[in-house]
């Protein structure tokens, strides 16, 4: 089986997500070809230097978010941190993300969000437009690049709107966990074409409400690994991490 592909967005000088994919895969005794894109040279220069950058199969790449240098449908995983609200045009990122994304490739990403816990937003507020910029002056001398981070974290839309961004793109089963009080939020989706929903009929044993016989709407996506893997558990794992199944029963069949 091929290494899975995962490109990554920005992060180069720090390269925090690519090196911890990589590392988690090698701890696995398999490996990851991690694609790092970032429109900023001197970031990736920074990050080509870092000890972690000299193992495992990491490329590097000088692009930009809205044209990537990527081929189609290439890519097993997309991942972006505190980055895509900095992209002009949010939404030709989007559909780059799709278009380099193979059939049921992953979409993933984490951003700022907004807090919605009462007391805790007004406190967040104050942290932010206050405290921030004073640190950042403090720290660089430049308060306004502080400012612009709050400024553009305000800016940027609620997780429900930009779910539906990303679906507007091409994704399939967007969705999103609010993480931190609201703070940030990760976001996740199917990318691919063909990734679309069909129907197909399990047959269930074992604590299943309505009959042993059901039917379910999955992507063709779950419908391909569970084809590849010749595998009755994967659908039951399929079933269980959507909460369509309890935890104690099991797929006998795929009628």
């Amino acid at each position: 089986m091929s290494s899975p592909s995962v490109t990554v967005i920005g992060s180069s000088g720090t390269c925090t997500q690519s090196f911890r994919i990589a590392a988690r895969t090698a701890a696995k005794g398999k490996s990851a070809k991690v694609t790092i894109c970032d429109i900023n040279y001197d970031m990736l220069a920074q990050g080509v230097t870092r000890l972690q950058a000299k193992t495992g199969d990491i490329a590097w790449l000088c692009g930009d978010a809205e044209h990537l240098p990527v081929k189609d449908a290439s890519q097993d995983a997309y991942t972006i941190a505190f980055g895509i609200r900095n992209v002009p045009q949010i939404d030709l990122a989007l559909k780059e993300a799709h278009r380099v994304l193979k059939f049921g490739g992953r979409f993933l990403c984490l951003e700022f969000s907004s807090v919605d816990v009462p007391g805790l937003d007004r406190l967040y507020d104050l942290y932010s437009f206050n405290v921030i910029p004073q640190v950042g002056r403090a720290v660089t001398g430049d308060a306004e690049a502080y400012r612009y981070l709050v400024e553009s974290i305000r800016k940027f839309p609620k997780p429900a709107a930009f779910a539906e961004m990303i679906r507007q793109a091409g994704f399939h089963r967007a969705s999103y966990e609010k993480l931190t009080g609201g703070v940030v939020a990760l976001h996740w989706a199917i990318g691919g074409q063909e990734a679309k929903c069909i129907p197909f009929h399990l047959r269930l044993v074992g604590g299943c409400h309505g009959g042993p016989d059901r039917k379910y709407v999955f992507g063709e996506t779950d419908l391909k690994l569970i084809a590849t893997d010749h595998a009755i558990a994967r659908a039951s794992e399929l079933l269980w991490r959507s909460r369509l199944l309890p935890v104690h029963a099991h797929v006998s069949a795929i009628l």
